[in-house]
């Protein structure tokens, strides 16, 4: 009953995570929606760590610690969450391989699932948005212990990124970056600082004593602010998370943009400002989280290069003026000269160099060849073609594990006493074995030992003798305490037997790592490869359009030294050789007229012949004593351009802007990839920076990507 007076609870809102990562320190935040907004729940305490020289286990301490303060007193921590990271980094495939592997391991030990990644400097820019109501134009400085991150902003849009390795003199550090700017109107009046670790008053106070209208292009002195120590982790909480719920399906209630105080006529855009969130999939780590979903391939970009042009103002002409005065000649004049400039202007002016990126085919073609020292000129009807020979050499080291295994210690000693229950005197020699089971040990010299006697009661008493002994093997399993009984070589125990008063001792063997014959051969083959290989390019990088065959069977060692000899104890082994070999060396030009025939009638239709050299390989099958002579087989590979027509494609690109010329493009040339254009001149306003009207005006370039 006292239920249904309650009525139902209302259902706790879902909470998330936030972490801020940089190389310094490591901050968490929870956050939810509540109102169609999002909040911030709770702020964990700031955890220092050094990005130089932590591990990965420090870091994972380090962020499990604020996430421990963030979630202090909950019944139910939350496992998803969103990261801020330094735009150093990532590169513009993503993030960097050693960062990635940190969210990686971070995610994976404290069981966190990933939503996705934002820059710092993106957040607090829709935060800034968020809090101000309309998007800031400013630049915005992050400074951190090593690097300052400075950002261009205008109306949000982020014109320019660098970043600058800090020095002692941050002033400085500040006028470089924004010095690389090359900003062409001019820069915000507001420059904004924040860090989420030091004081940043001291910077702050040098920044405002700085001439900054006598270096830089300011319409007006700038105002130099800095933000609180949290708006890092705050900024990815509220304007990160809102990004996050929105793809999440909740439903936010965003304030509408204030209107600006001033805008200027290149302030008069479309205000759009995101947060740069970037999902899992998207930053590569996604599959090892979650289920990998297929992710469907990304349509190609056409990128035209942006241009800065210059505004042209035509002067007024006060019309009634000059119908006043019945200029009508004048009127005339002026509109043939208005409209032969408008021609001029639209037709003859303008014109554009389109440079088309294509994957090439790939032409195989093989044929036989000799390369002679005694051929002066190539010798088509032959399959001859010129060469020289040469001797060259290399140098280099090398170190490789070491797998052999050898057993070192010592030998067990002590003394036995051998009993001679014989008649006869016997001599035992130096080496003789005597044995306990598997055991065996041998004397260190030669002794002899009386035969038995009668004693009292004419019992026998055999003779005896002491003698020292030797294990035959390391190890201390043949150490033996006082009282054992040995067999001496193949005799019963009723003619001579051996026993040890005293306990035998010494024994010791432990398995060292030592150079192996194996080791050294390993080393020898693939280091000679390795000089052989920088050989052939060497040679080649110096000589552009020649190529080298390398007669590998003369190919000797002349210089030689090891870290270690075969059987010494060592864990790796170091070995520096130096080489000689003797080189054919040849033009491929040479080879390519020596196939030129066969190539033409091998080209496909609607193909032609790059401009890019082609590549030469050679397979020796015979190679003559001196090396001066080497028949074979050339592979020769050419590279083709698809062909097009060079007078209809240029209409067809007439007028068209941005994507309309890649698609052109794409659907006219096979193999298209990726297209620039440059309109010249480069003064020409917006509105006519398309493709020239004439088009006689557009010159097209094709050129193959390197494959």
């Amino acid at each position: 009953m006292l239920g249904k007076l309650k009525g139902k609870e209302k259902a706790e809102p879902k909470q998330f995570l936030a972490l801020v990562l940089t190389d310094e320190q490591v901050q968490a935040a929870i956050w939810q929606v509540v109102n169609e907004q999002t909040e911030i729940v709770a702020l964990g305490t700031p955890v220092e760590w050094d990005g130089d020289t932590g591990t990965t286990s420090e870091l994972i301490t380090a962020v499990d610690a604020t996430i421990s303060s963030a979630t202090e007193g909950m019944t139910q921590e939350p496992n998803e969450i969103i990261f801020g990271i330094l735009p150093s980094w990532t590169d513009k495939a993503g993030i960097l391989g050693s960062k990635r592997e940190f969210i990686k391991s971070i995610s994976r030990e404290l069981e966190l699932k990933p939503l996705g990644y934002v820059a710092i400097t993106d957040s607090v820019l829709s935060y800034l948005k968020m809090q101000e109501g309309t998007p800031t134009t400013s630049i915005l400085i992050q400074v951190s212990r090593d690097e300052l991150t400075l950002v261009l902003v205008r109306l949000g849009r982020i014109e320019n990124l660098e970043t600058i390795g800090r020095s002692d003199d941050v002033v400085t550090d500040v006028l470089e970056g924004i010095s690389r700017f090359k900003a062409s109107d001019n820069l915000p009046s507001r420059i904004i600082l924040f860090n989420n670790m030091h004081n940043l008053d001291e910077i702050s106070q040098s920044l405002v004593a700085v001439e900054w209208q006598n270096q830089f292009k300011f319409l007006h002195i700038p105002k130099v602010e800095t933000l609180p120590k949290d708006v890092a982790i705050k900024a990815l909480a509220l304007a990160g998370g809102s990004e996050v719920a929105k793809s999440l399906g909740f439903t936010l209630n965003e304030p509408e943009p204030q209107q600006a105080e001033v805008a200027t006529e290149e302030e008069i855009v479309e205000e759009r400002i995101e947060t740069g969130l970037v999902s899992p999939e998207e930053i590569g780590f996604g599959e090892e989280l979650e289920e990998v979903k297929e992710v469907p391939k990304e349509r190609k970009k056409i990128m035209i290069p942006k241009l800065t042009f210059l505004r042209i103002k035509i002067p007024k002409i006060d019309w009634q003026y000059l119908m006043g005065k019945k200029s009508t000649l004048l009127v005339l004049s002026i509109v043939m000269v208005l409209a032969g400039g408008a021609f001029w202007f639209a037709w003859i002016l303008p014109s554009a160099e389109v440079n088309v990126s294509v994957i090439p085919k790939i032409l195989d073609q093989e044929v036989d060849m000799t390369l002679s020292t005694t051929a002066s000129i190539v010798d088509i009807a032959g399959g001859v073609v010129p060469a020289k020979l040469e001797t060259t050499e290399a140098a280099g080291e090398k170190i490789v594990e070491t797998t052999g295994k050898k057993t070192v210690g010592e030998k067990t000693k002590g003394e036995v006493t051998i009993y001679n229950r014989t008649s006869l005197t016997k001599t035992f020699t130096k080496g003789t074995i005597i044995s306990k089971g598997s055991l065996k040990y041998t004397l260190d010299s030669d002794v002899s030992v009386a035969s038995k006697s009668a004693g009292s009661d004419y019992v026998d008493v055999p003779g005896k003798t002491n003698a020292s002994v030797t294990a035959t093997t390391l190890g201390n399993e043949n150490n033996l305490e006082a009282g054992s009984e040995f067999t001496i070589m193949n005799f019963g125990l009723d003619s001579y037997v051996a026993k040890n008063e005293s306990g035998l001792t010494g024994g010791t063997s432990e398995e060292i790592q030592v150079v192996a014959k194996e080791d050294q051969k390993s080393l020898v083959s693939s280091l000679t490869e390795e000089l052989l290989a920088q050989i052939t390019g060497n040679t080649q990088e110096s000589s552009p359009g020649e190529a080298v065959y390398l007669i590998v069977s003369t190919a000797k060692i002349s210089q030689e030294s090891y870290s270690a000899k075969i059987g010494e104890q060592a864990k790796t082994l170091q070995g520096n050789l130096t080489i000689t070999v003797s080189i054919l060396r040849y033009q491929t030009s040479d080879v390519t007229e020596l196939v030129n025939s066969s190539i033409d009638q091998a080209i496909p239709a609607g193909f032609v012949r790059a401009s890019t050299p082609s590549t030469v390989e050679l397979s020796a099958e015979t190679v003559s004593d001196t090396g001066s002579l080497v028949k074979g087989q050339a592979k020769v590979k050419i590279s083709l351009l698809p062909s097009w027509d060079a007078t209809s494609l240029p209409a067809k690109l007439k007028g068209k802007n941005g994507s309309e010329i890649g698609e052109v493009l794409q659907a006219e040339i096979p193999g298209f990839q990726a297209v620039s254009a440059t309109i010249a001149p480069l003064w020409l306003p917006p509105r006519f920076k398309t493709m020239p009207k004439n088009p006689k005006k557009i010159f097209i370039i094709v050129t193959p990507l390197a494959i």
